[in-house]
Parts: structure tokens; C-alpha cells; sequence
């Protein structure tokens, strides 16, 4: 009977232990006041988009002081643009901000036809008093190209083609999450120029006006099982050129979408990536709205072959060998191979370590966030929670093995 009753106080003082440890206070000190600071990414010299694209702008709210509701504002965009949510978080966004912690949104920022370099500005609001806690700005510069079609008239017929000559300025590829890092952890922005003639094509660097390659397999030419249309400078105005794509099912709802070309170099060999964007801004029974997804194929410009595809995946960019179609998900908008399993824990399958080639940082998440793996992104977030009742599992095991100990 005594063993018995042992083994009852025991066992309530074991789940006293764990209650206590997660209700207890985390500091026993007066309250610090809250103090709340903002941030904006991408940070110069990589604050700048190119022509008629989409630029991911990331802010955090850090507080080291005591749980605040704040209101997030957007308060000025540079001129002719325009911008899209993630998450089904709209701007103005009010959110709870505990101690010490980050809190990371994200927007697209889209740059129209005549879009102009310019600040875009946010506020941190006090939810409660409407008192401005902290703002922030970004400018944004415009990338444009620098050689003019006069220029480029003279170089094609130095390197044997007609004056007849259509050029096409193509930005150099550059990471959606992280701007400053390129295929060799070396952004260099700027453009390329594709010079195509009846004779041939020539691929020139818009910076230094030399030849990179020639006679490349042009995007339109290349055989896919969907195309799309991308807006592309030439020299005196915008045009339209047909560009390679997968195919897209499942959750079509989103209102409108666009289509980037750009220029890489992998492994020394010029390589098209083409970038679709999707956007959901407004509609009914749809969970996620605002919301933005994107999803990239990359081909080979010497023969056209298709390489790989990446896609966004809950703030992550994974790499797949190539596939023809893309599912995406419903209710959370999440852009998957289609011939991988349709599951939740498909995150599983993702090329951790292979998302982007010859990289020394070969994964690509949201903005600054630290955590690369979701499991230790979900790690972080309750990181308080999981010490707390580690602390408690400690403590309830010396309640059982003490008495054992002579």
C-alpha cells in the first residue's frame, strides 16, 4: 500500500514538473517595455530589379522586449510598380510579435513596363494606440541595359551578321529568395544581348560588349511541353517573345501570372532559365489570398535540353531533374513535381543539397531566414517550448532514478 501511494505522488509530482515548467514564467525580473526594430532585405548592392520582373522584398520585426500587437503598413512604392502577398497575409497585417522573436513577411514587388527606381517604405504600428513604433525604407534602383541598338547594329555586322538584326537584352540570372547569390555565390547583375539575324545569332555581354557564344539554340526554338510569353527589351521598346515552360494543374484559381527569361552559365555553358509566376490577389473559398508562387526551367542554350526545374515549396526552393508538369497544391498554394507523391511530408523527397548548381550555399530559402530544413525551421519557431519540457523530462527523471541511487 505504501509502494502504491509512493508511486501515485510520484507520478502527480512528475506532471506537476511538466506543467510547471511550461506555464512558468520566463523571467522573474520586471517586464522589459517593448521594443520593437524593422528590416528590410535585399540590401545593397543587390536593392535593384531588372525590366518588366518580379523581386522578392522581405521584412523582419524583431522585439527584444515584452509580446506586442503590431500593425505592419506598406507606406510608399517606387513609381509603376506593383505588389503581391504571400501566405494569405495582406498588407495592412496585424500580428502578434512575442519576445525575442523574428517575424518574416515577404512581398512581391512587380515591375510594369515603365516602372521607375524608388523607395518602398514600411511601418511598424502600435495595434492599440496607433503609435509608429519604427519604419523602414529600401530604395530600389532600375537595372537597365546599357548598349543602345545603334551600338548593337554595328557589333552584329562586325561578327558577320545583316544589318537586318533583332536583339533581345536578357537579364543575367540572379536567385528569387536571395539576389546576391548566383550559380558560383557571385551575383554579377547586368544583361546579356541575344543579336539574331538570318546569318546566325551572337550572345554579347551588355557590360563589356563581348561575345560570350554564337549560334545558340534561341528560346523560341526550343520544343516544350507549354510555352508562355515574356516581355523582353529590344533596344527600342518591348516585345514579346515565346518562351519554353512545363505544364501547370491543380489549383489554377490565381488571377493573373507572368513570364521571365534570363541568362545563366553552368559549368561554363550558357544555359535559359525561364520563370513563371503566379499570382492570387483576390477570389472566393480560396484560403491563401494574397499569394505568390514561382516555378523555373532551365535548358540548355547549346541544344536545347532541358536540365532540371526549381519550385517554390513552403519559403524553399527545391531542385527536380526534369518534369513536364508541376501540381499545384490547393489551400496552400505549394508548387510539386507531379510525379511525386501528393503528401504533406512531402518535403521529404526535396534535393536538400542539390537545389542550384555549383554553389557554395546550394539551398535557397525566404530572405534572412536562418533555418534552411523545415524540420528546423518548426524547430526554431517552438525552440522555447521544446527546452521548457526537456528541462521537465530531466527533472522528472531524477524524481524516478534518485531513490535508485546508493
Amino acid at each position: 500500500m505504501v509502494l502504491m501511494r509512493a508511486s501515485y505522488v510520484k507520478a502527480a509530482c512528475a506532471i506537476a514538473i511538466l506543467v510547471l515548467v511550461n506555464v512558468f514564467p520566463a523571467s522573474l525580473g520586471s517586464p522589459m517595455p517593448a521594443k520593437v526594430a524593422l528590416a528590410l532585405y535585399p540590401q545593397s548592392p543587390h536593392n535593384a530589379f531588372y525590366l518588366c520582373t518580379d523581386t522578392t522584398i522581405t521584412v523582419c520585426i524583431n522585439n527584444i522586449g515584452t509580446t506586442k500587437d503590431v500593425e505592419l503598413r506598406l507606406k510608399n512604392l517606387p513609381q509603376n510598380t506593383a505588389v503581391n502577398g504571400r501566405d494569405g497575409l495582406a498588407l495592412p497585417l496585424r500580428v502578434q510579435i512575442r519576445e525575442n522573436e523574428n517575424f518574416y513577411y515577404s512581398i512581391a514587388l512587380i515591375a510594369l513596363d515603365d516602372a521607375q527606381g524608388g523607395n518602398i517604405e514600411f511601418l511598424v504600428v502600435d495595434a492599440e494606440n496607433e503609435e509608429v513604433l519604427c519604419k523602414q525604407s529600401l530604395l530600389m534602383h532600375k537595372i537597365a541595359p546599357r548598349m543602345i541598338l545603334d551600338q548593337l547594329i554595328s557589333v552584329a555586322k562586325a561578327y558577320g551578321l545583316s544589318g537586318n538584326v533583332v536583339a533581345f537584352a536578357i537579364p543575367k540570372y540572379r536567385r528569387y529568395w536571395h539576389p546576391e547569390l548566383g550559380e558560383f555565390d557571385d551575383a554579377v547583375l547586368g544583361y546579356v544581348w541575344l543579336l539574331v539575324s538570318p546569318q546566325g545569332n551572337v550572345l554579347l555581354d551588355d557590360n563589356s560588349g563581348k561575345m560570350i557564344a554564337e549560334n545558340l539554340v534561341v528560346p523560341w526554338q526550343i520544343e516544350a511541353i507549354d510555352y508562355g510569353t515574356a516581355r523582353i527589351w529590344s533596344g527600342d521598346g518591348f516585345k514579346d517573345i515565346r518562351v519554353p515552360t512545363v505544364q501547370v494543374v491543380g489549383d489554377l484559381s490565381f488571377n493573373f501570372n507572368r513570364f521571365e527569361l534570363y541568362y545563366a552559365s553552368w559549368y561554363g555553358s550558357p544555359i535559359w532559365v525561364t520563370r513563371q509566376s503566379f499570382y492570387w490577389t483576390h477570389g472566393e473559398e480560396i484560403d491563401e489570398i494574397p499569394d505568390t508562387e514561382r516555378i523555373e526551367l532551365w535548358l540548355s542554350a547549346e541544344n536545347g535540353e532541358k536540365l532540371f526545374t526549381v519550385s517554390d515549396y513552403h519559403h524553399h526552393a527545391f531542385r527536380y531533374d526534369p518534369v513536364d508538369s508541376y501540381t499545384i497544391l490547393a489551400y496552400f498554394h505549394c508548387p510539386l513535381a507531379s510525379d511525386l507523391p501528393q503528401s504533406w511530408f512531402n518535403f521529404l523527397v526535396a534535393e536538400y543539397e542539390n537545389v542550384y548548381p555549383m554553389s557554395n550555399t546550394p539551398y535557397d530559402h525566404m530572405g534572412f531566414f536562418l533555418d534552411v530544413h523545415p524540420i528546423g525551421r518548426a524547430m526554431q519557431e517552438y525552440k522555447i517550448l521544446i527546452e521548457r519540457n526537456f528541462i521537465g523530462l530531466a527533472l522528472v527523471g531524477i524524481l524516478y532514478l534518485a531513490p535508485k541511487i546508493k
